[in-house]
């Protein structure tokens, strides 16, 4: 018994866990229109992403050496800055009249 507890502190008694899916923040798939493979103005290649915000002018970022690199520059943005503005602003709505709805996603109906 004592050979088995020492064997576990040499090896380390962490219990092993599988590598899970990766979390995504973004609710839509990829698209190309968005994150694409090219080469810029100056002759830069790599991965690029176009970000839009409604009422500005799109914004293209990059370039990344790989398309994984660029997914996670997007995922960090989204997880970073996106989502903590969008709870924000739906905080702030707190009159009966105003509320957010995500276009595309059916709203729950509550049943009786």
């Amino acid at each position: 018994m004592a050979k088995k507890a020492l064997a576990l502190v040499r090896k380390g008694s962490k219990p092993q866990t599988e590598a899970g899916a990766p979390h995504h923040n973004r609710e839509r798939a990829l698209s190309e229109d968005w994150l694409f493979q090219g080469k810029d103005e100056v002759g830069h290649e790599g991965w690029f992403l176009c970000l839009e915000v409604t009422g500005m002018y799109p914004r293209r970022c990059g370039p990344f050496t790989t398309h994984e690199e660029a997914c996670e520059f997007l995922e960090g943005f989204l997880n970073g800055y996106i989502l903590e503005a969008l709870c924000d602003t739906e905080s702030e709505m707190d009159r009966p009249h105003q509320t957010r709805v995500v276009k595309g996603v059916p709203q729950l109906t509550a049943t009786t």
